[in-house]
């Protein structure tokens, strides 16, 4: 039997900080199964590509979010 799997990542938008960063949650579905908890990272709103699934850049600090955000889905 084959299960259908997804991973989104999104922002927590109506909890903004004053730096204007906002959580990073995470939303798994397996078979129409519904998990969502927190990654316990913040960004830039900018900075996080919805479509793409990951932290938008080529610096350390984005390659570091990418890395953890990847980490925290596994398991």
């Amino acid at each position: 039997m084959k299960s259908a799997f997804n991973v989104l990542y999104y922002l927590k938008r109506n909890a903004i900080r004053k730096v204007g960063s906002m959580p990073i949650f995470t939303r798994i579905t397996v078979d129409g199964i519904i998990a969502q908890f927190k990654t316990k990272l913040e960004i830039q709103p900018s900075d996080l590509s919805v479509k793409m699934n990951k932290v938008i850049g080529h610096s350390f600090d984005s390659k570091k979010q990418n890395l953890a955000m990847r980490s925290s889905s596994d398991g």
